[in-house]
């Protein structure tokens, strides 16, 4: 019997609230990335996608760009209630306050971060 794969799933916010969703790709022999971002409202509906390049030093570095123009595009948007969500656990917990031992490379895209999360309302991570 073949096996039918899980499709991938989305989950709402509350309501009022808009979710943007980043990840990256990332090539350790060329530094090369690319970033995919998607913004939709509590209802799934679509309110805007991107693609960016970029360059970075590691695969961490890689998510918190992606991260950092994440915050900047929802903010150039006019949103005020905000969800991010992201794959990569170790960022989030970065973005929460929980910057792991050897991650100080992170610091400078981190304050930058906290500085564009002022201009939200409300701002959560998942």
């Amino acid at each position: 019997m073949p096996m039918t794969p899980n499709p991938a799933s989305w989950t709402s916010p509350v309501a009022h609230v808009i979710k943007v969703n980043f990840d990256a790709a990332w090539s350790a022999s060329s530094g090369k990335g690319g970033a995919s971002l998607i913004v939709r409202n509590a209802n799934g509906e679509f309110v805007g996608a991107k693609c960016l390049p970029f360059h970075a030093e590691s695969a961490i570095m890689a998510e918190a760009i992606v991260c950092f123009q994440g915050c900047e595009w929802a903010s150039e948007l006019g949103l005020s209630e905000v969800c991010f969500e992201s794959d990569s656990k170790e960022l989030i917990e970065s973005v929460k306050g929980n910057i792991k031992r050897g991650r100080w490379n992170l610091y400078p895209l981190l304050s930058r971060i906290c500085e564009c999360n002022s201009n939200f309302s409300d701002c959560n991570w998942a």
